[in-house]
């Protein structure tokens, strides 16, 4: 998790372009899964958060999709 409040903000930013959303009209997520979703929200945090390891989104509790950068 990114620690300093610009960071946060950049986190809730991104956050509320997702929630409700149509996820295939946002660009470069077309064709959304889980593991592009991951890759997509690393390439929207990693400028604000250089200490950045992984990103992971749960589909369901036992479900979940993990982005470490390349």
């Amino acid at each position: 998790m990114c620690a300093d409040s610009e960071s946060i903000q950049l986190e809730r930013e991104t956050g509320k372009m997702l929630d409700h959303a149509y996820l295939n009209d946002i660009e470069s997520l077309e064709n959304p899964t889980i593991e592009k979703m991951a890759e997509w929200l690393w390439k929207k945090l990693e400028s604000q958060c250089p200490d950045l390891c992984e990103t992971v989104v749960h589909k369901t509790p036992t479900a979940r999709g993990v982005y470490r950068g390349k």
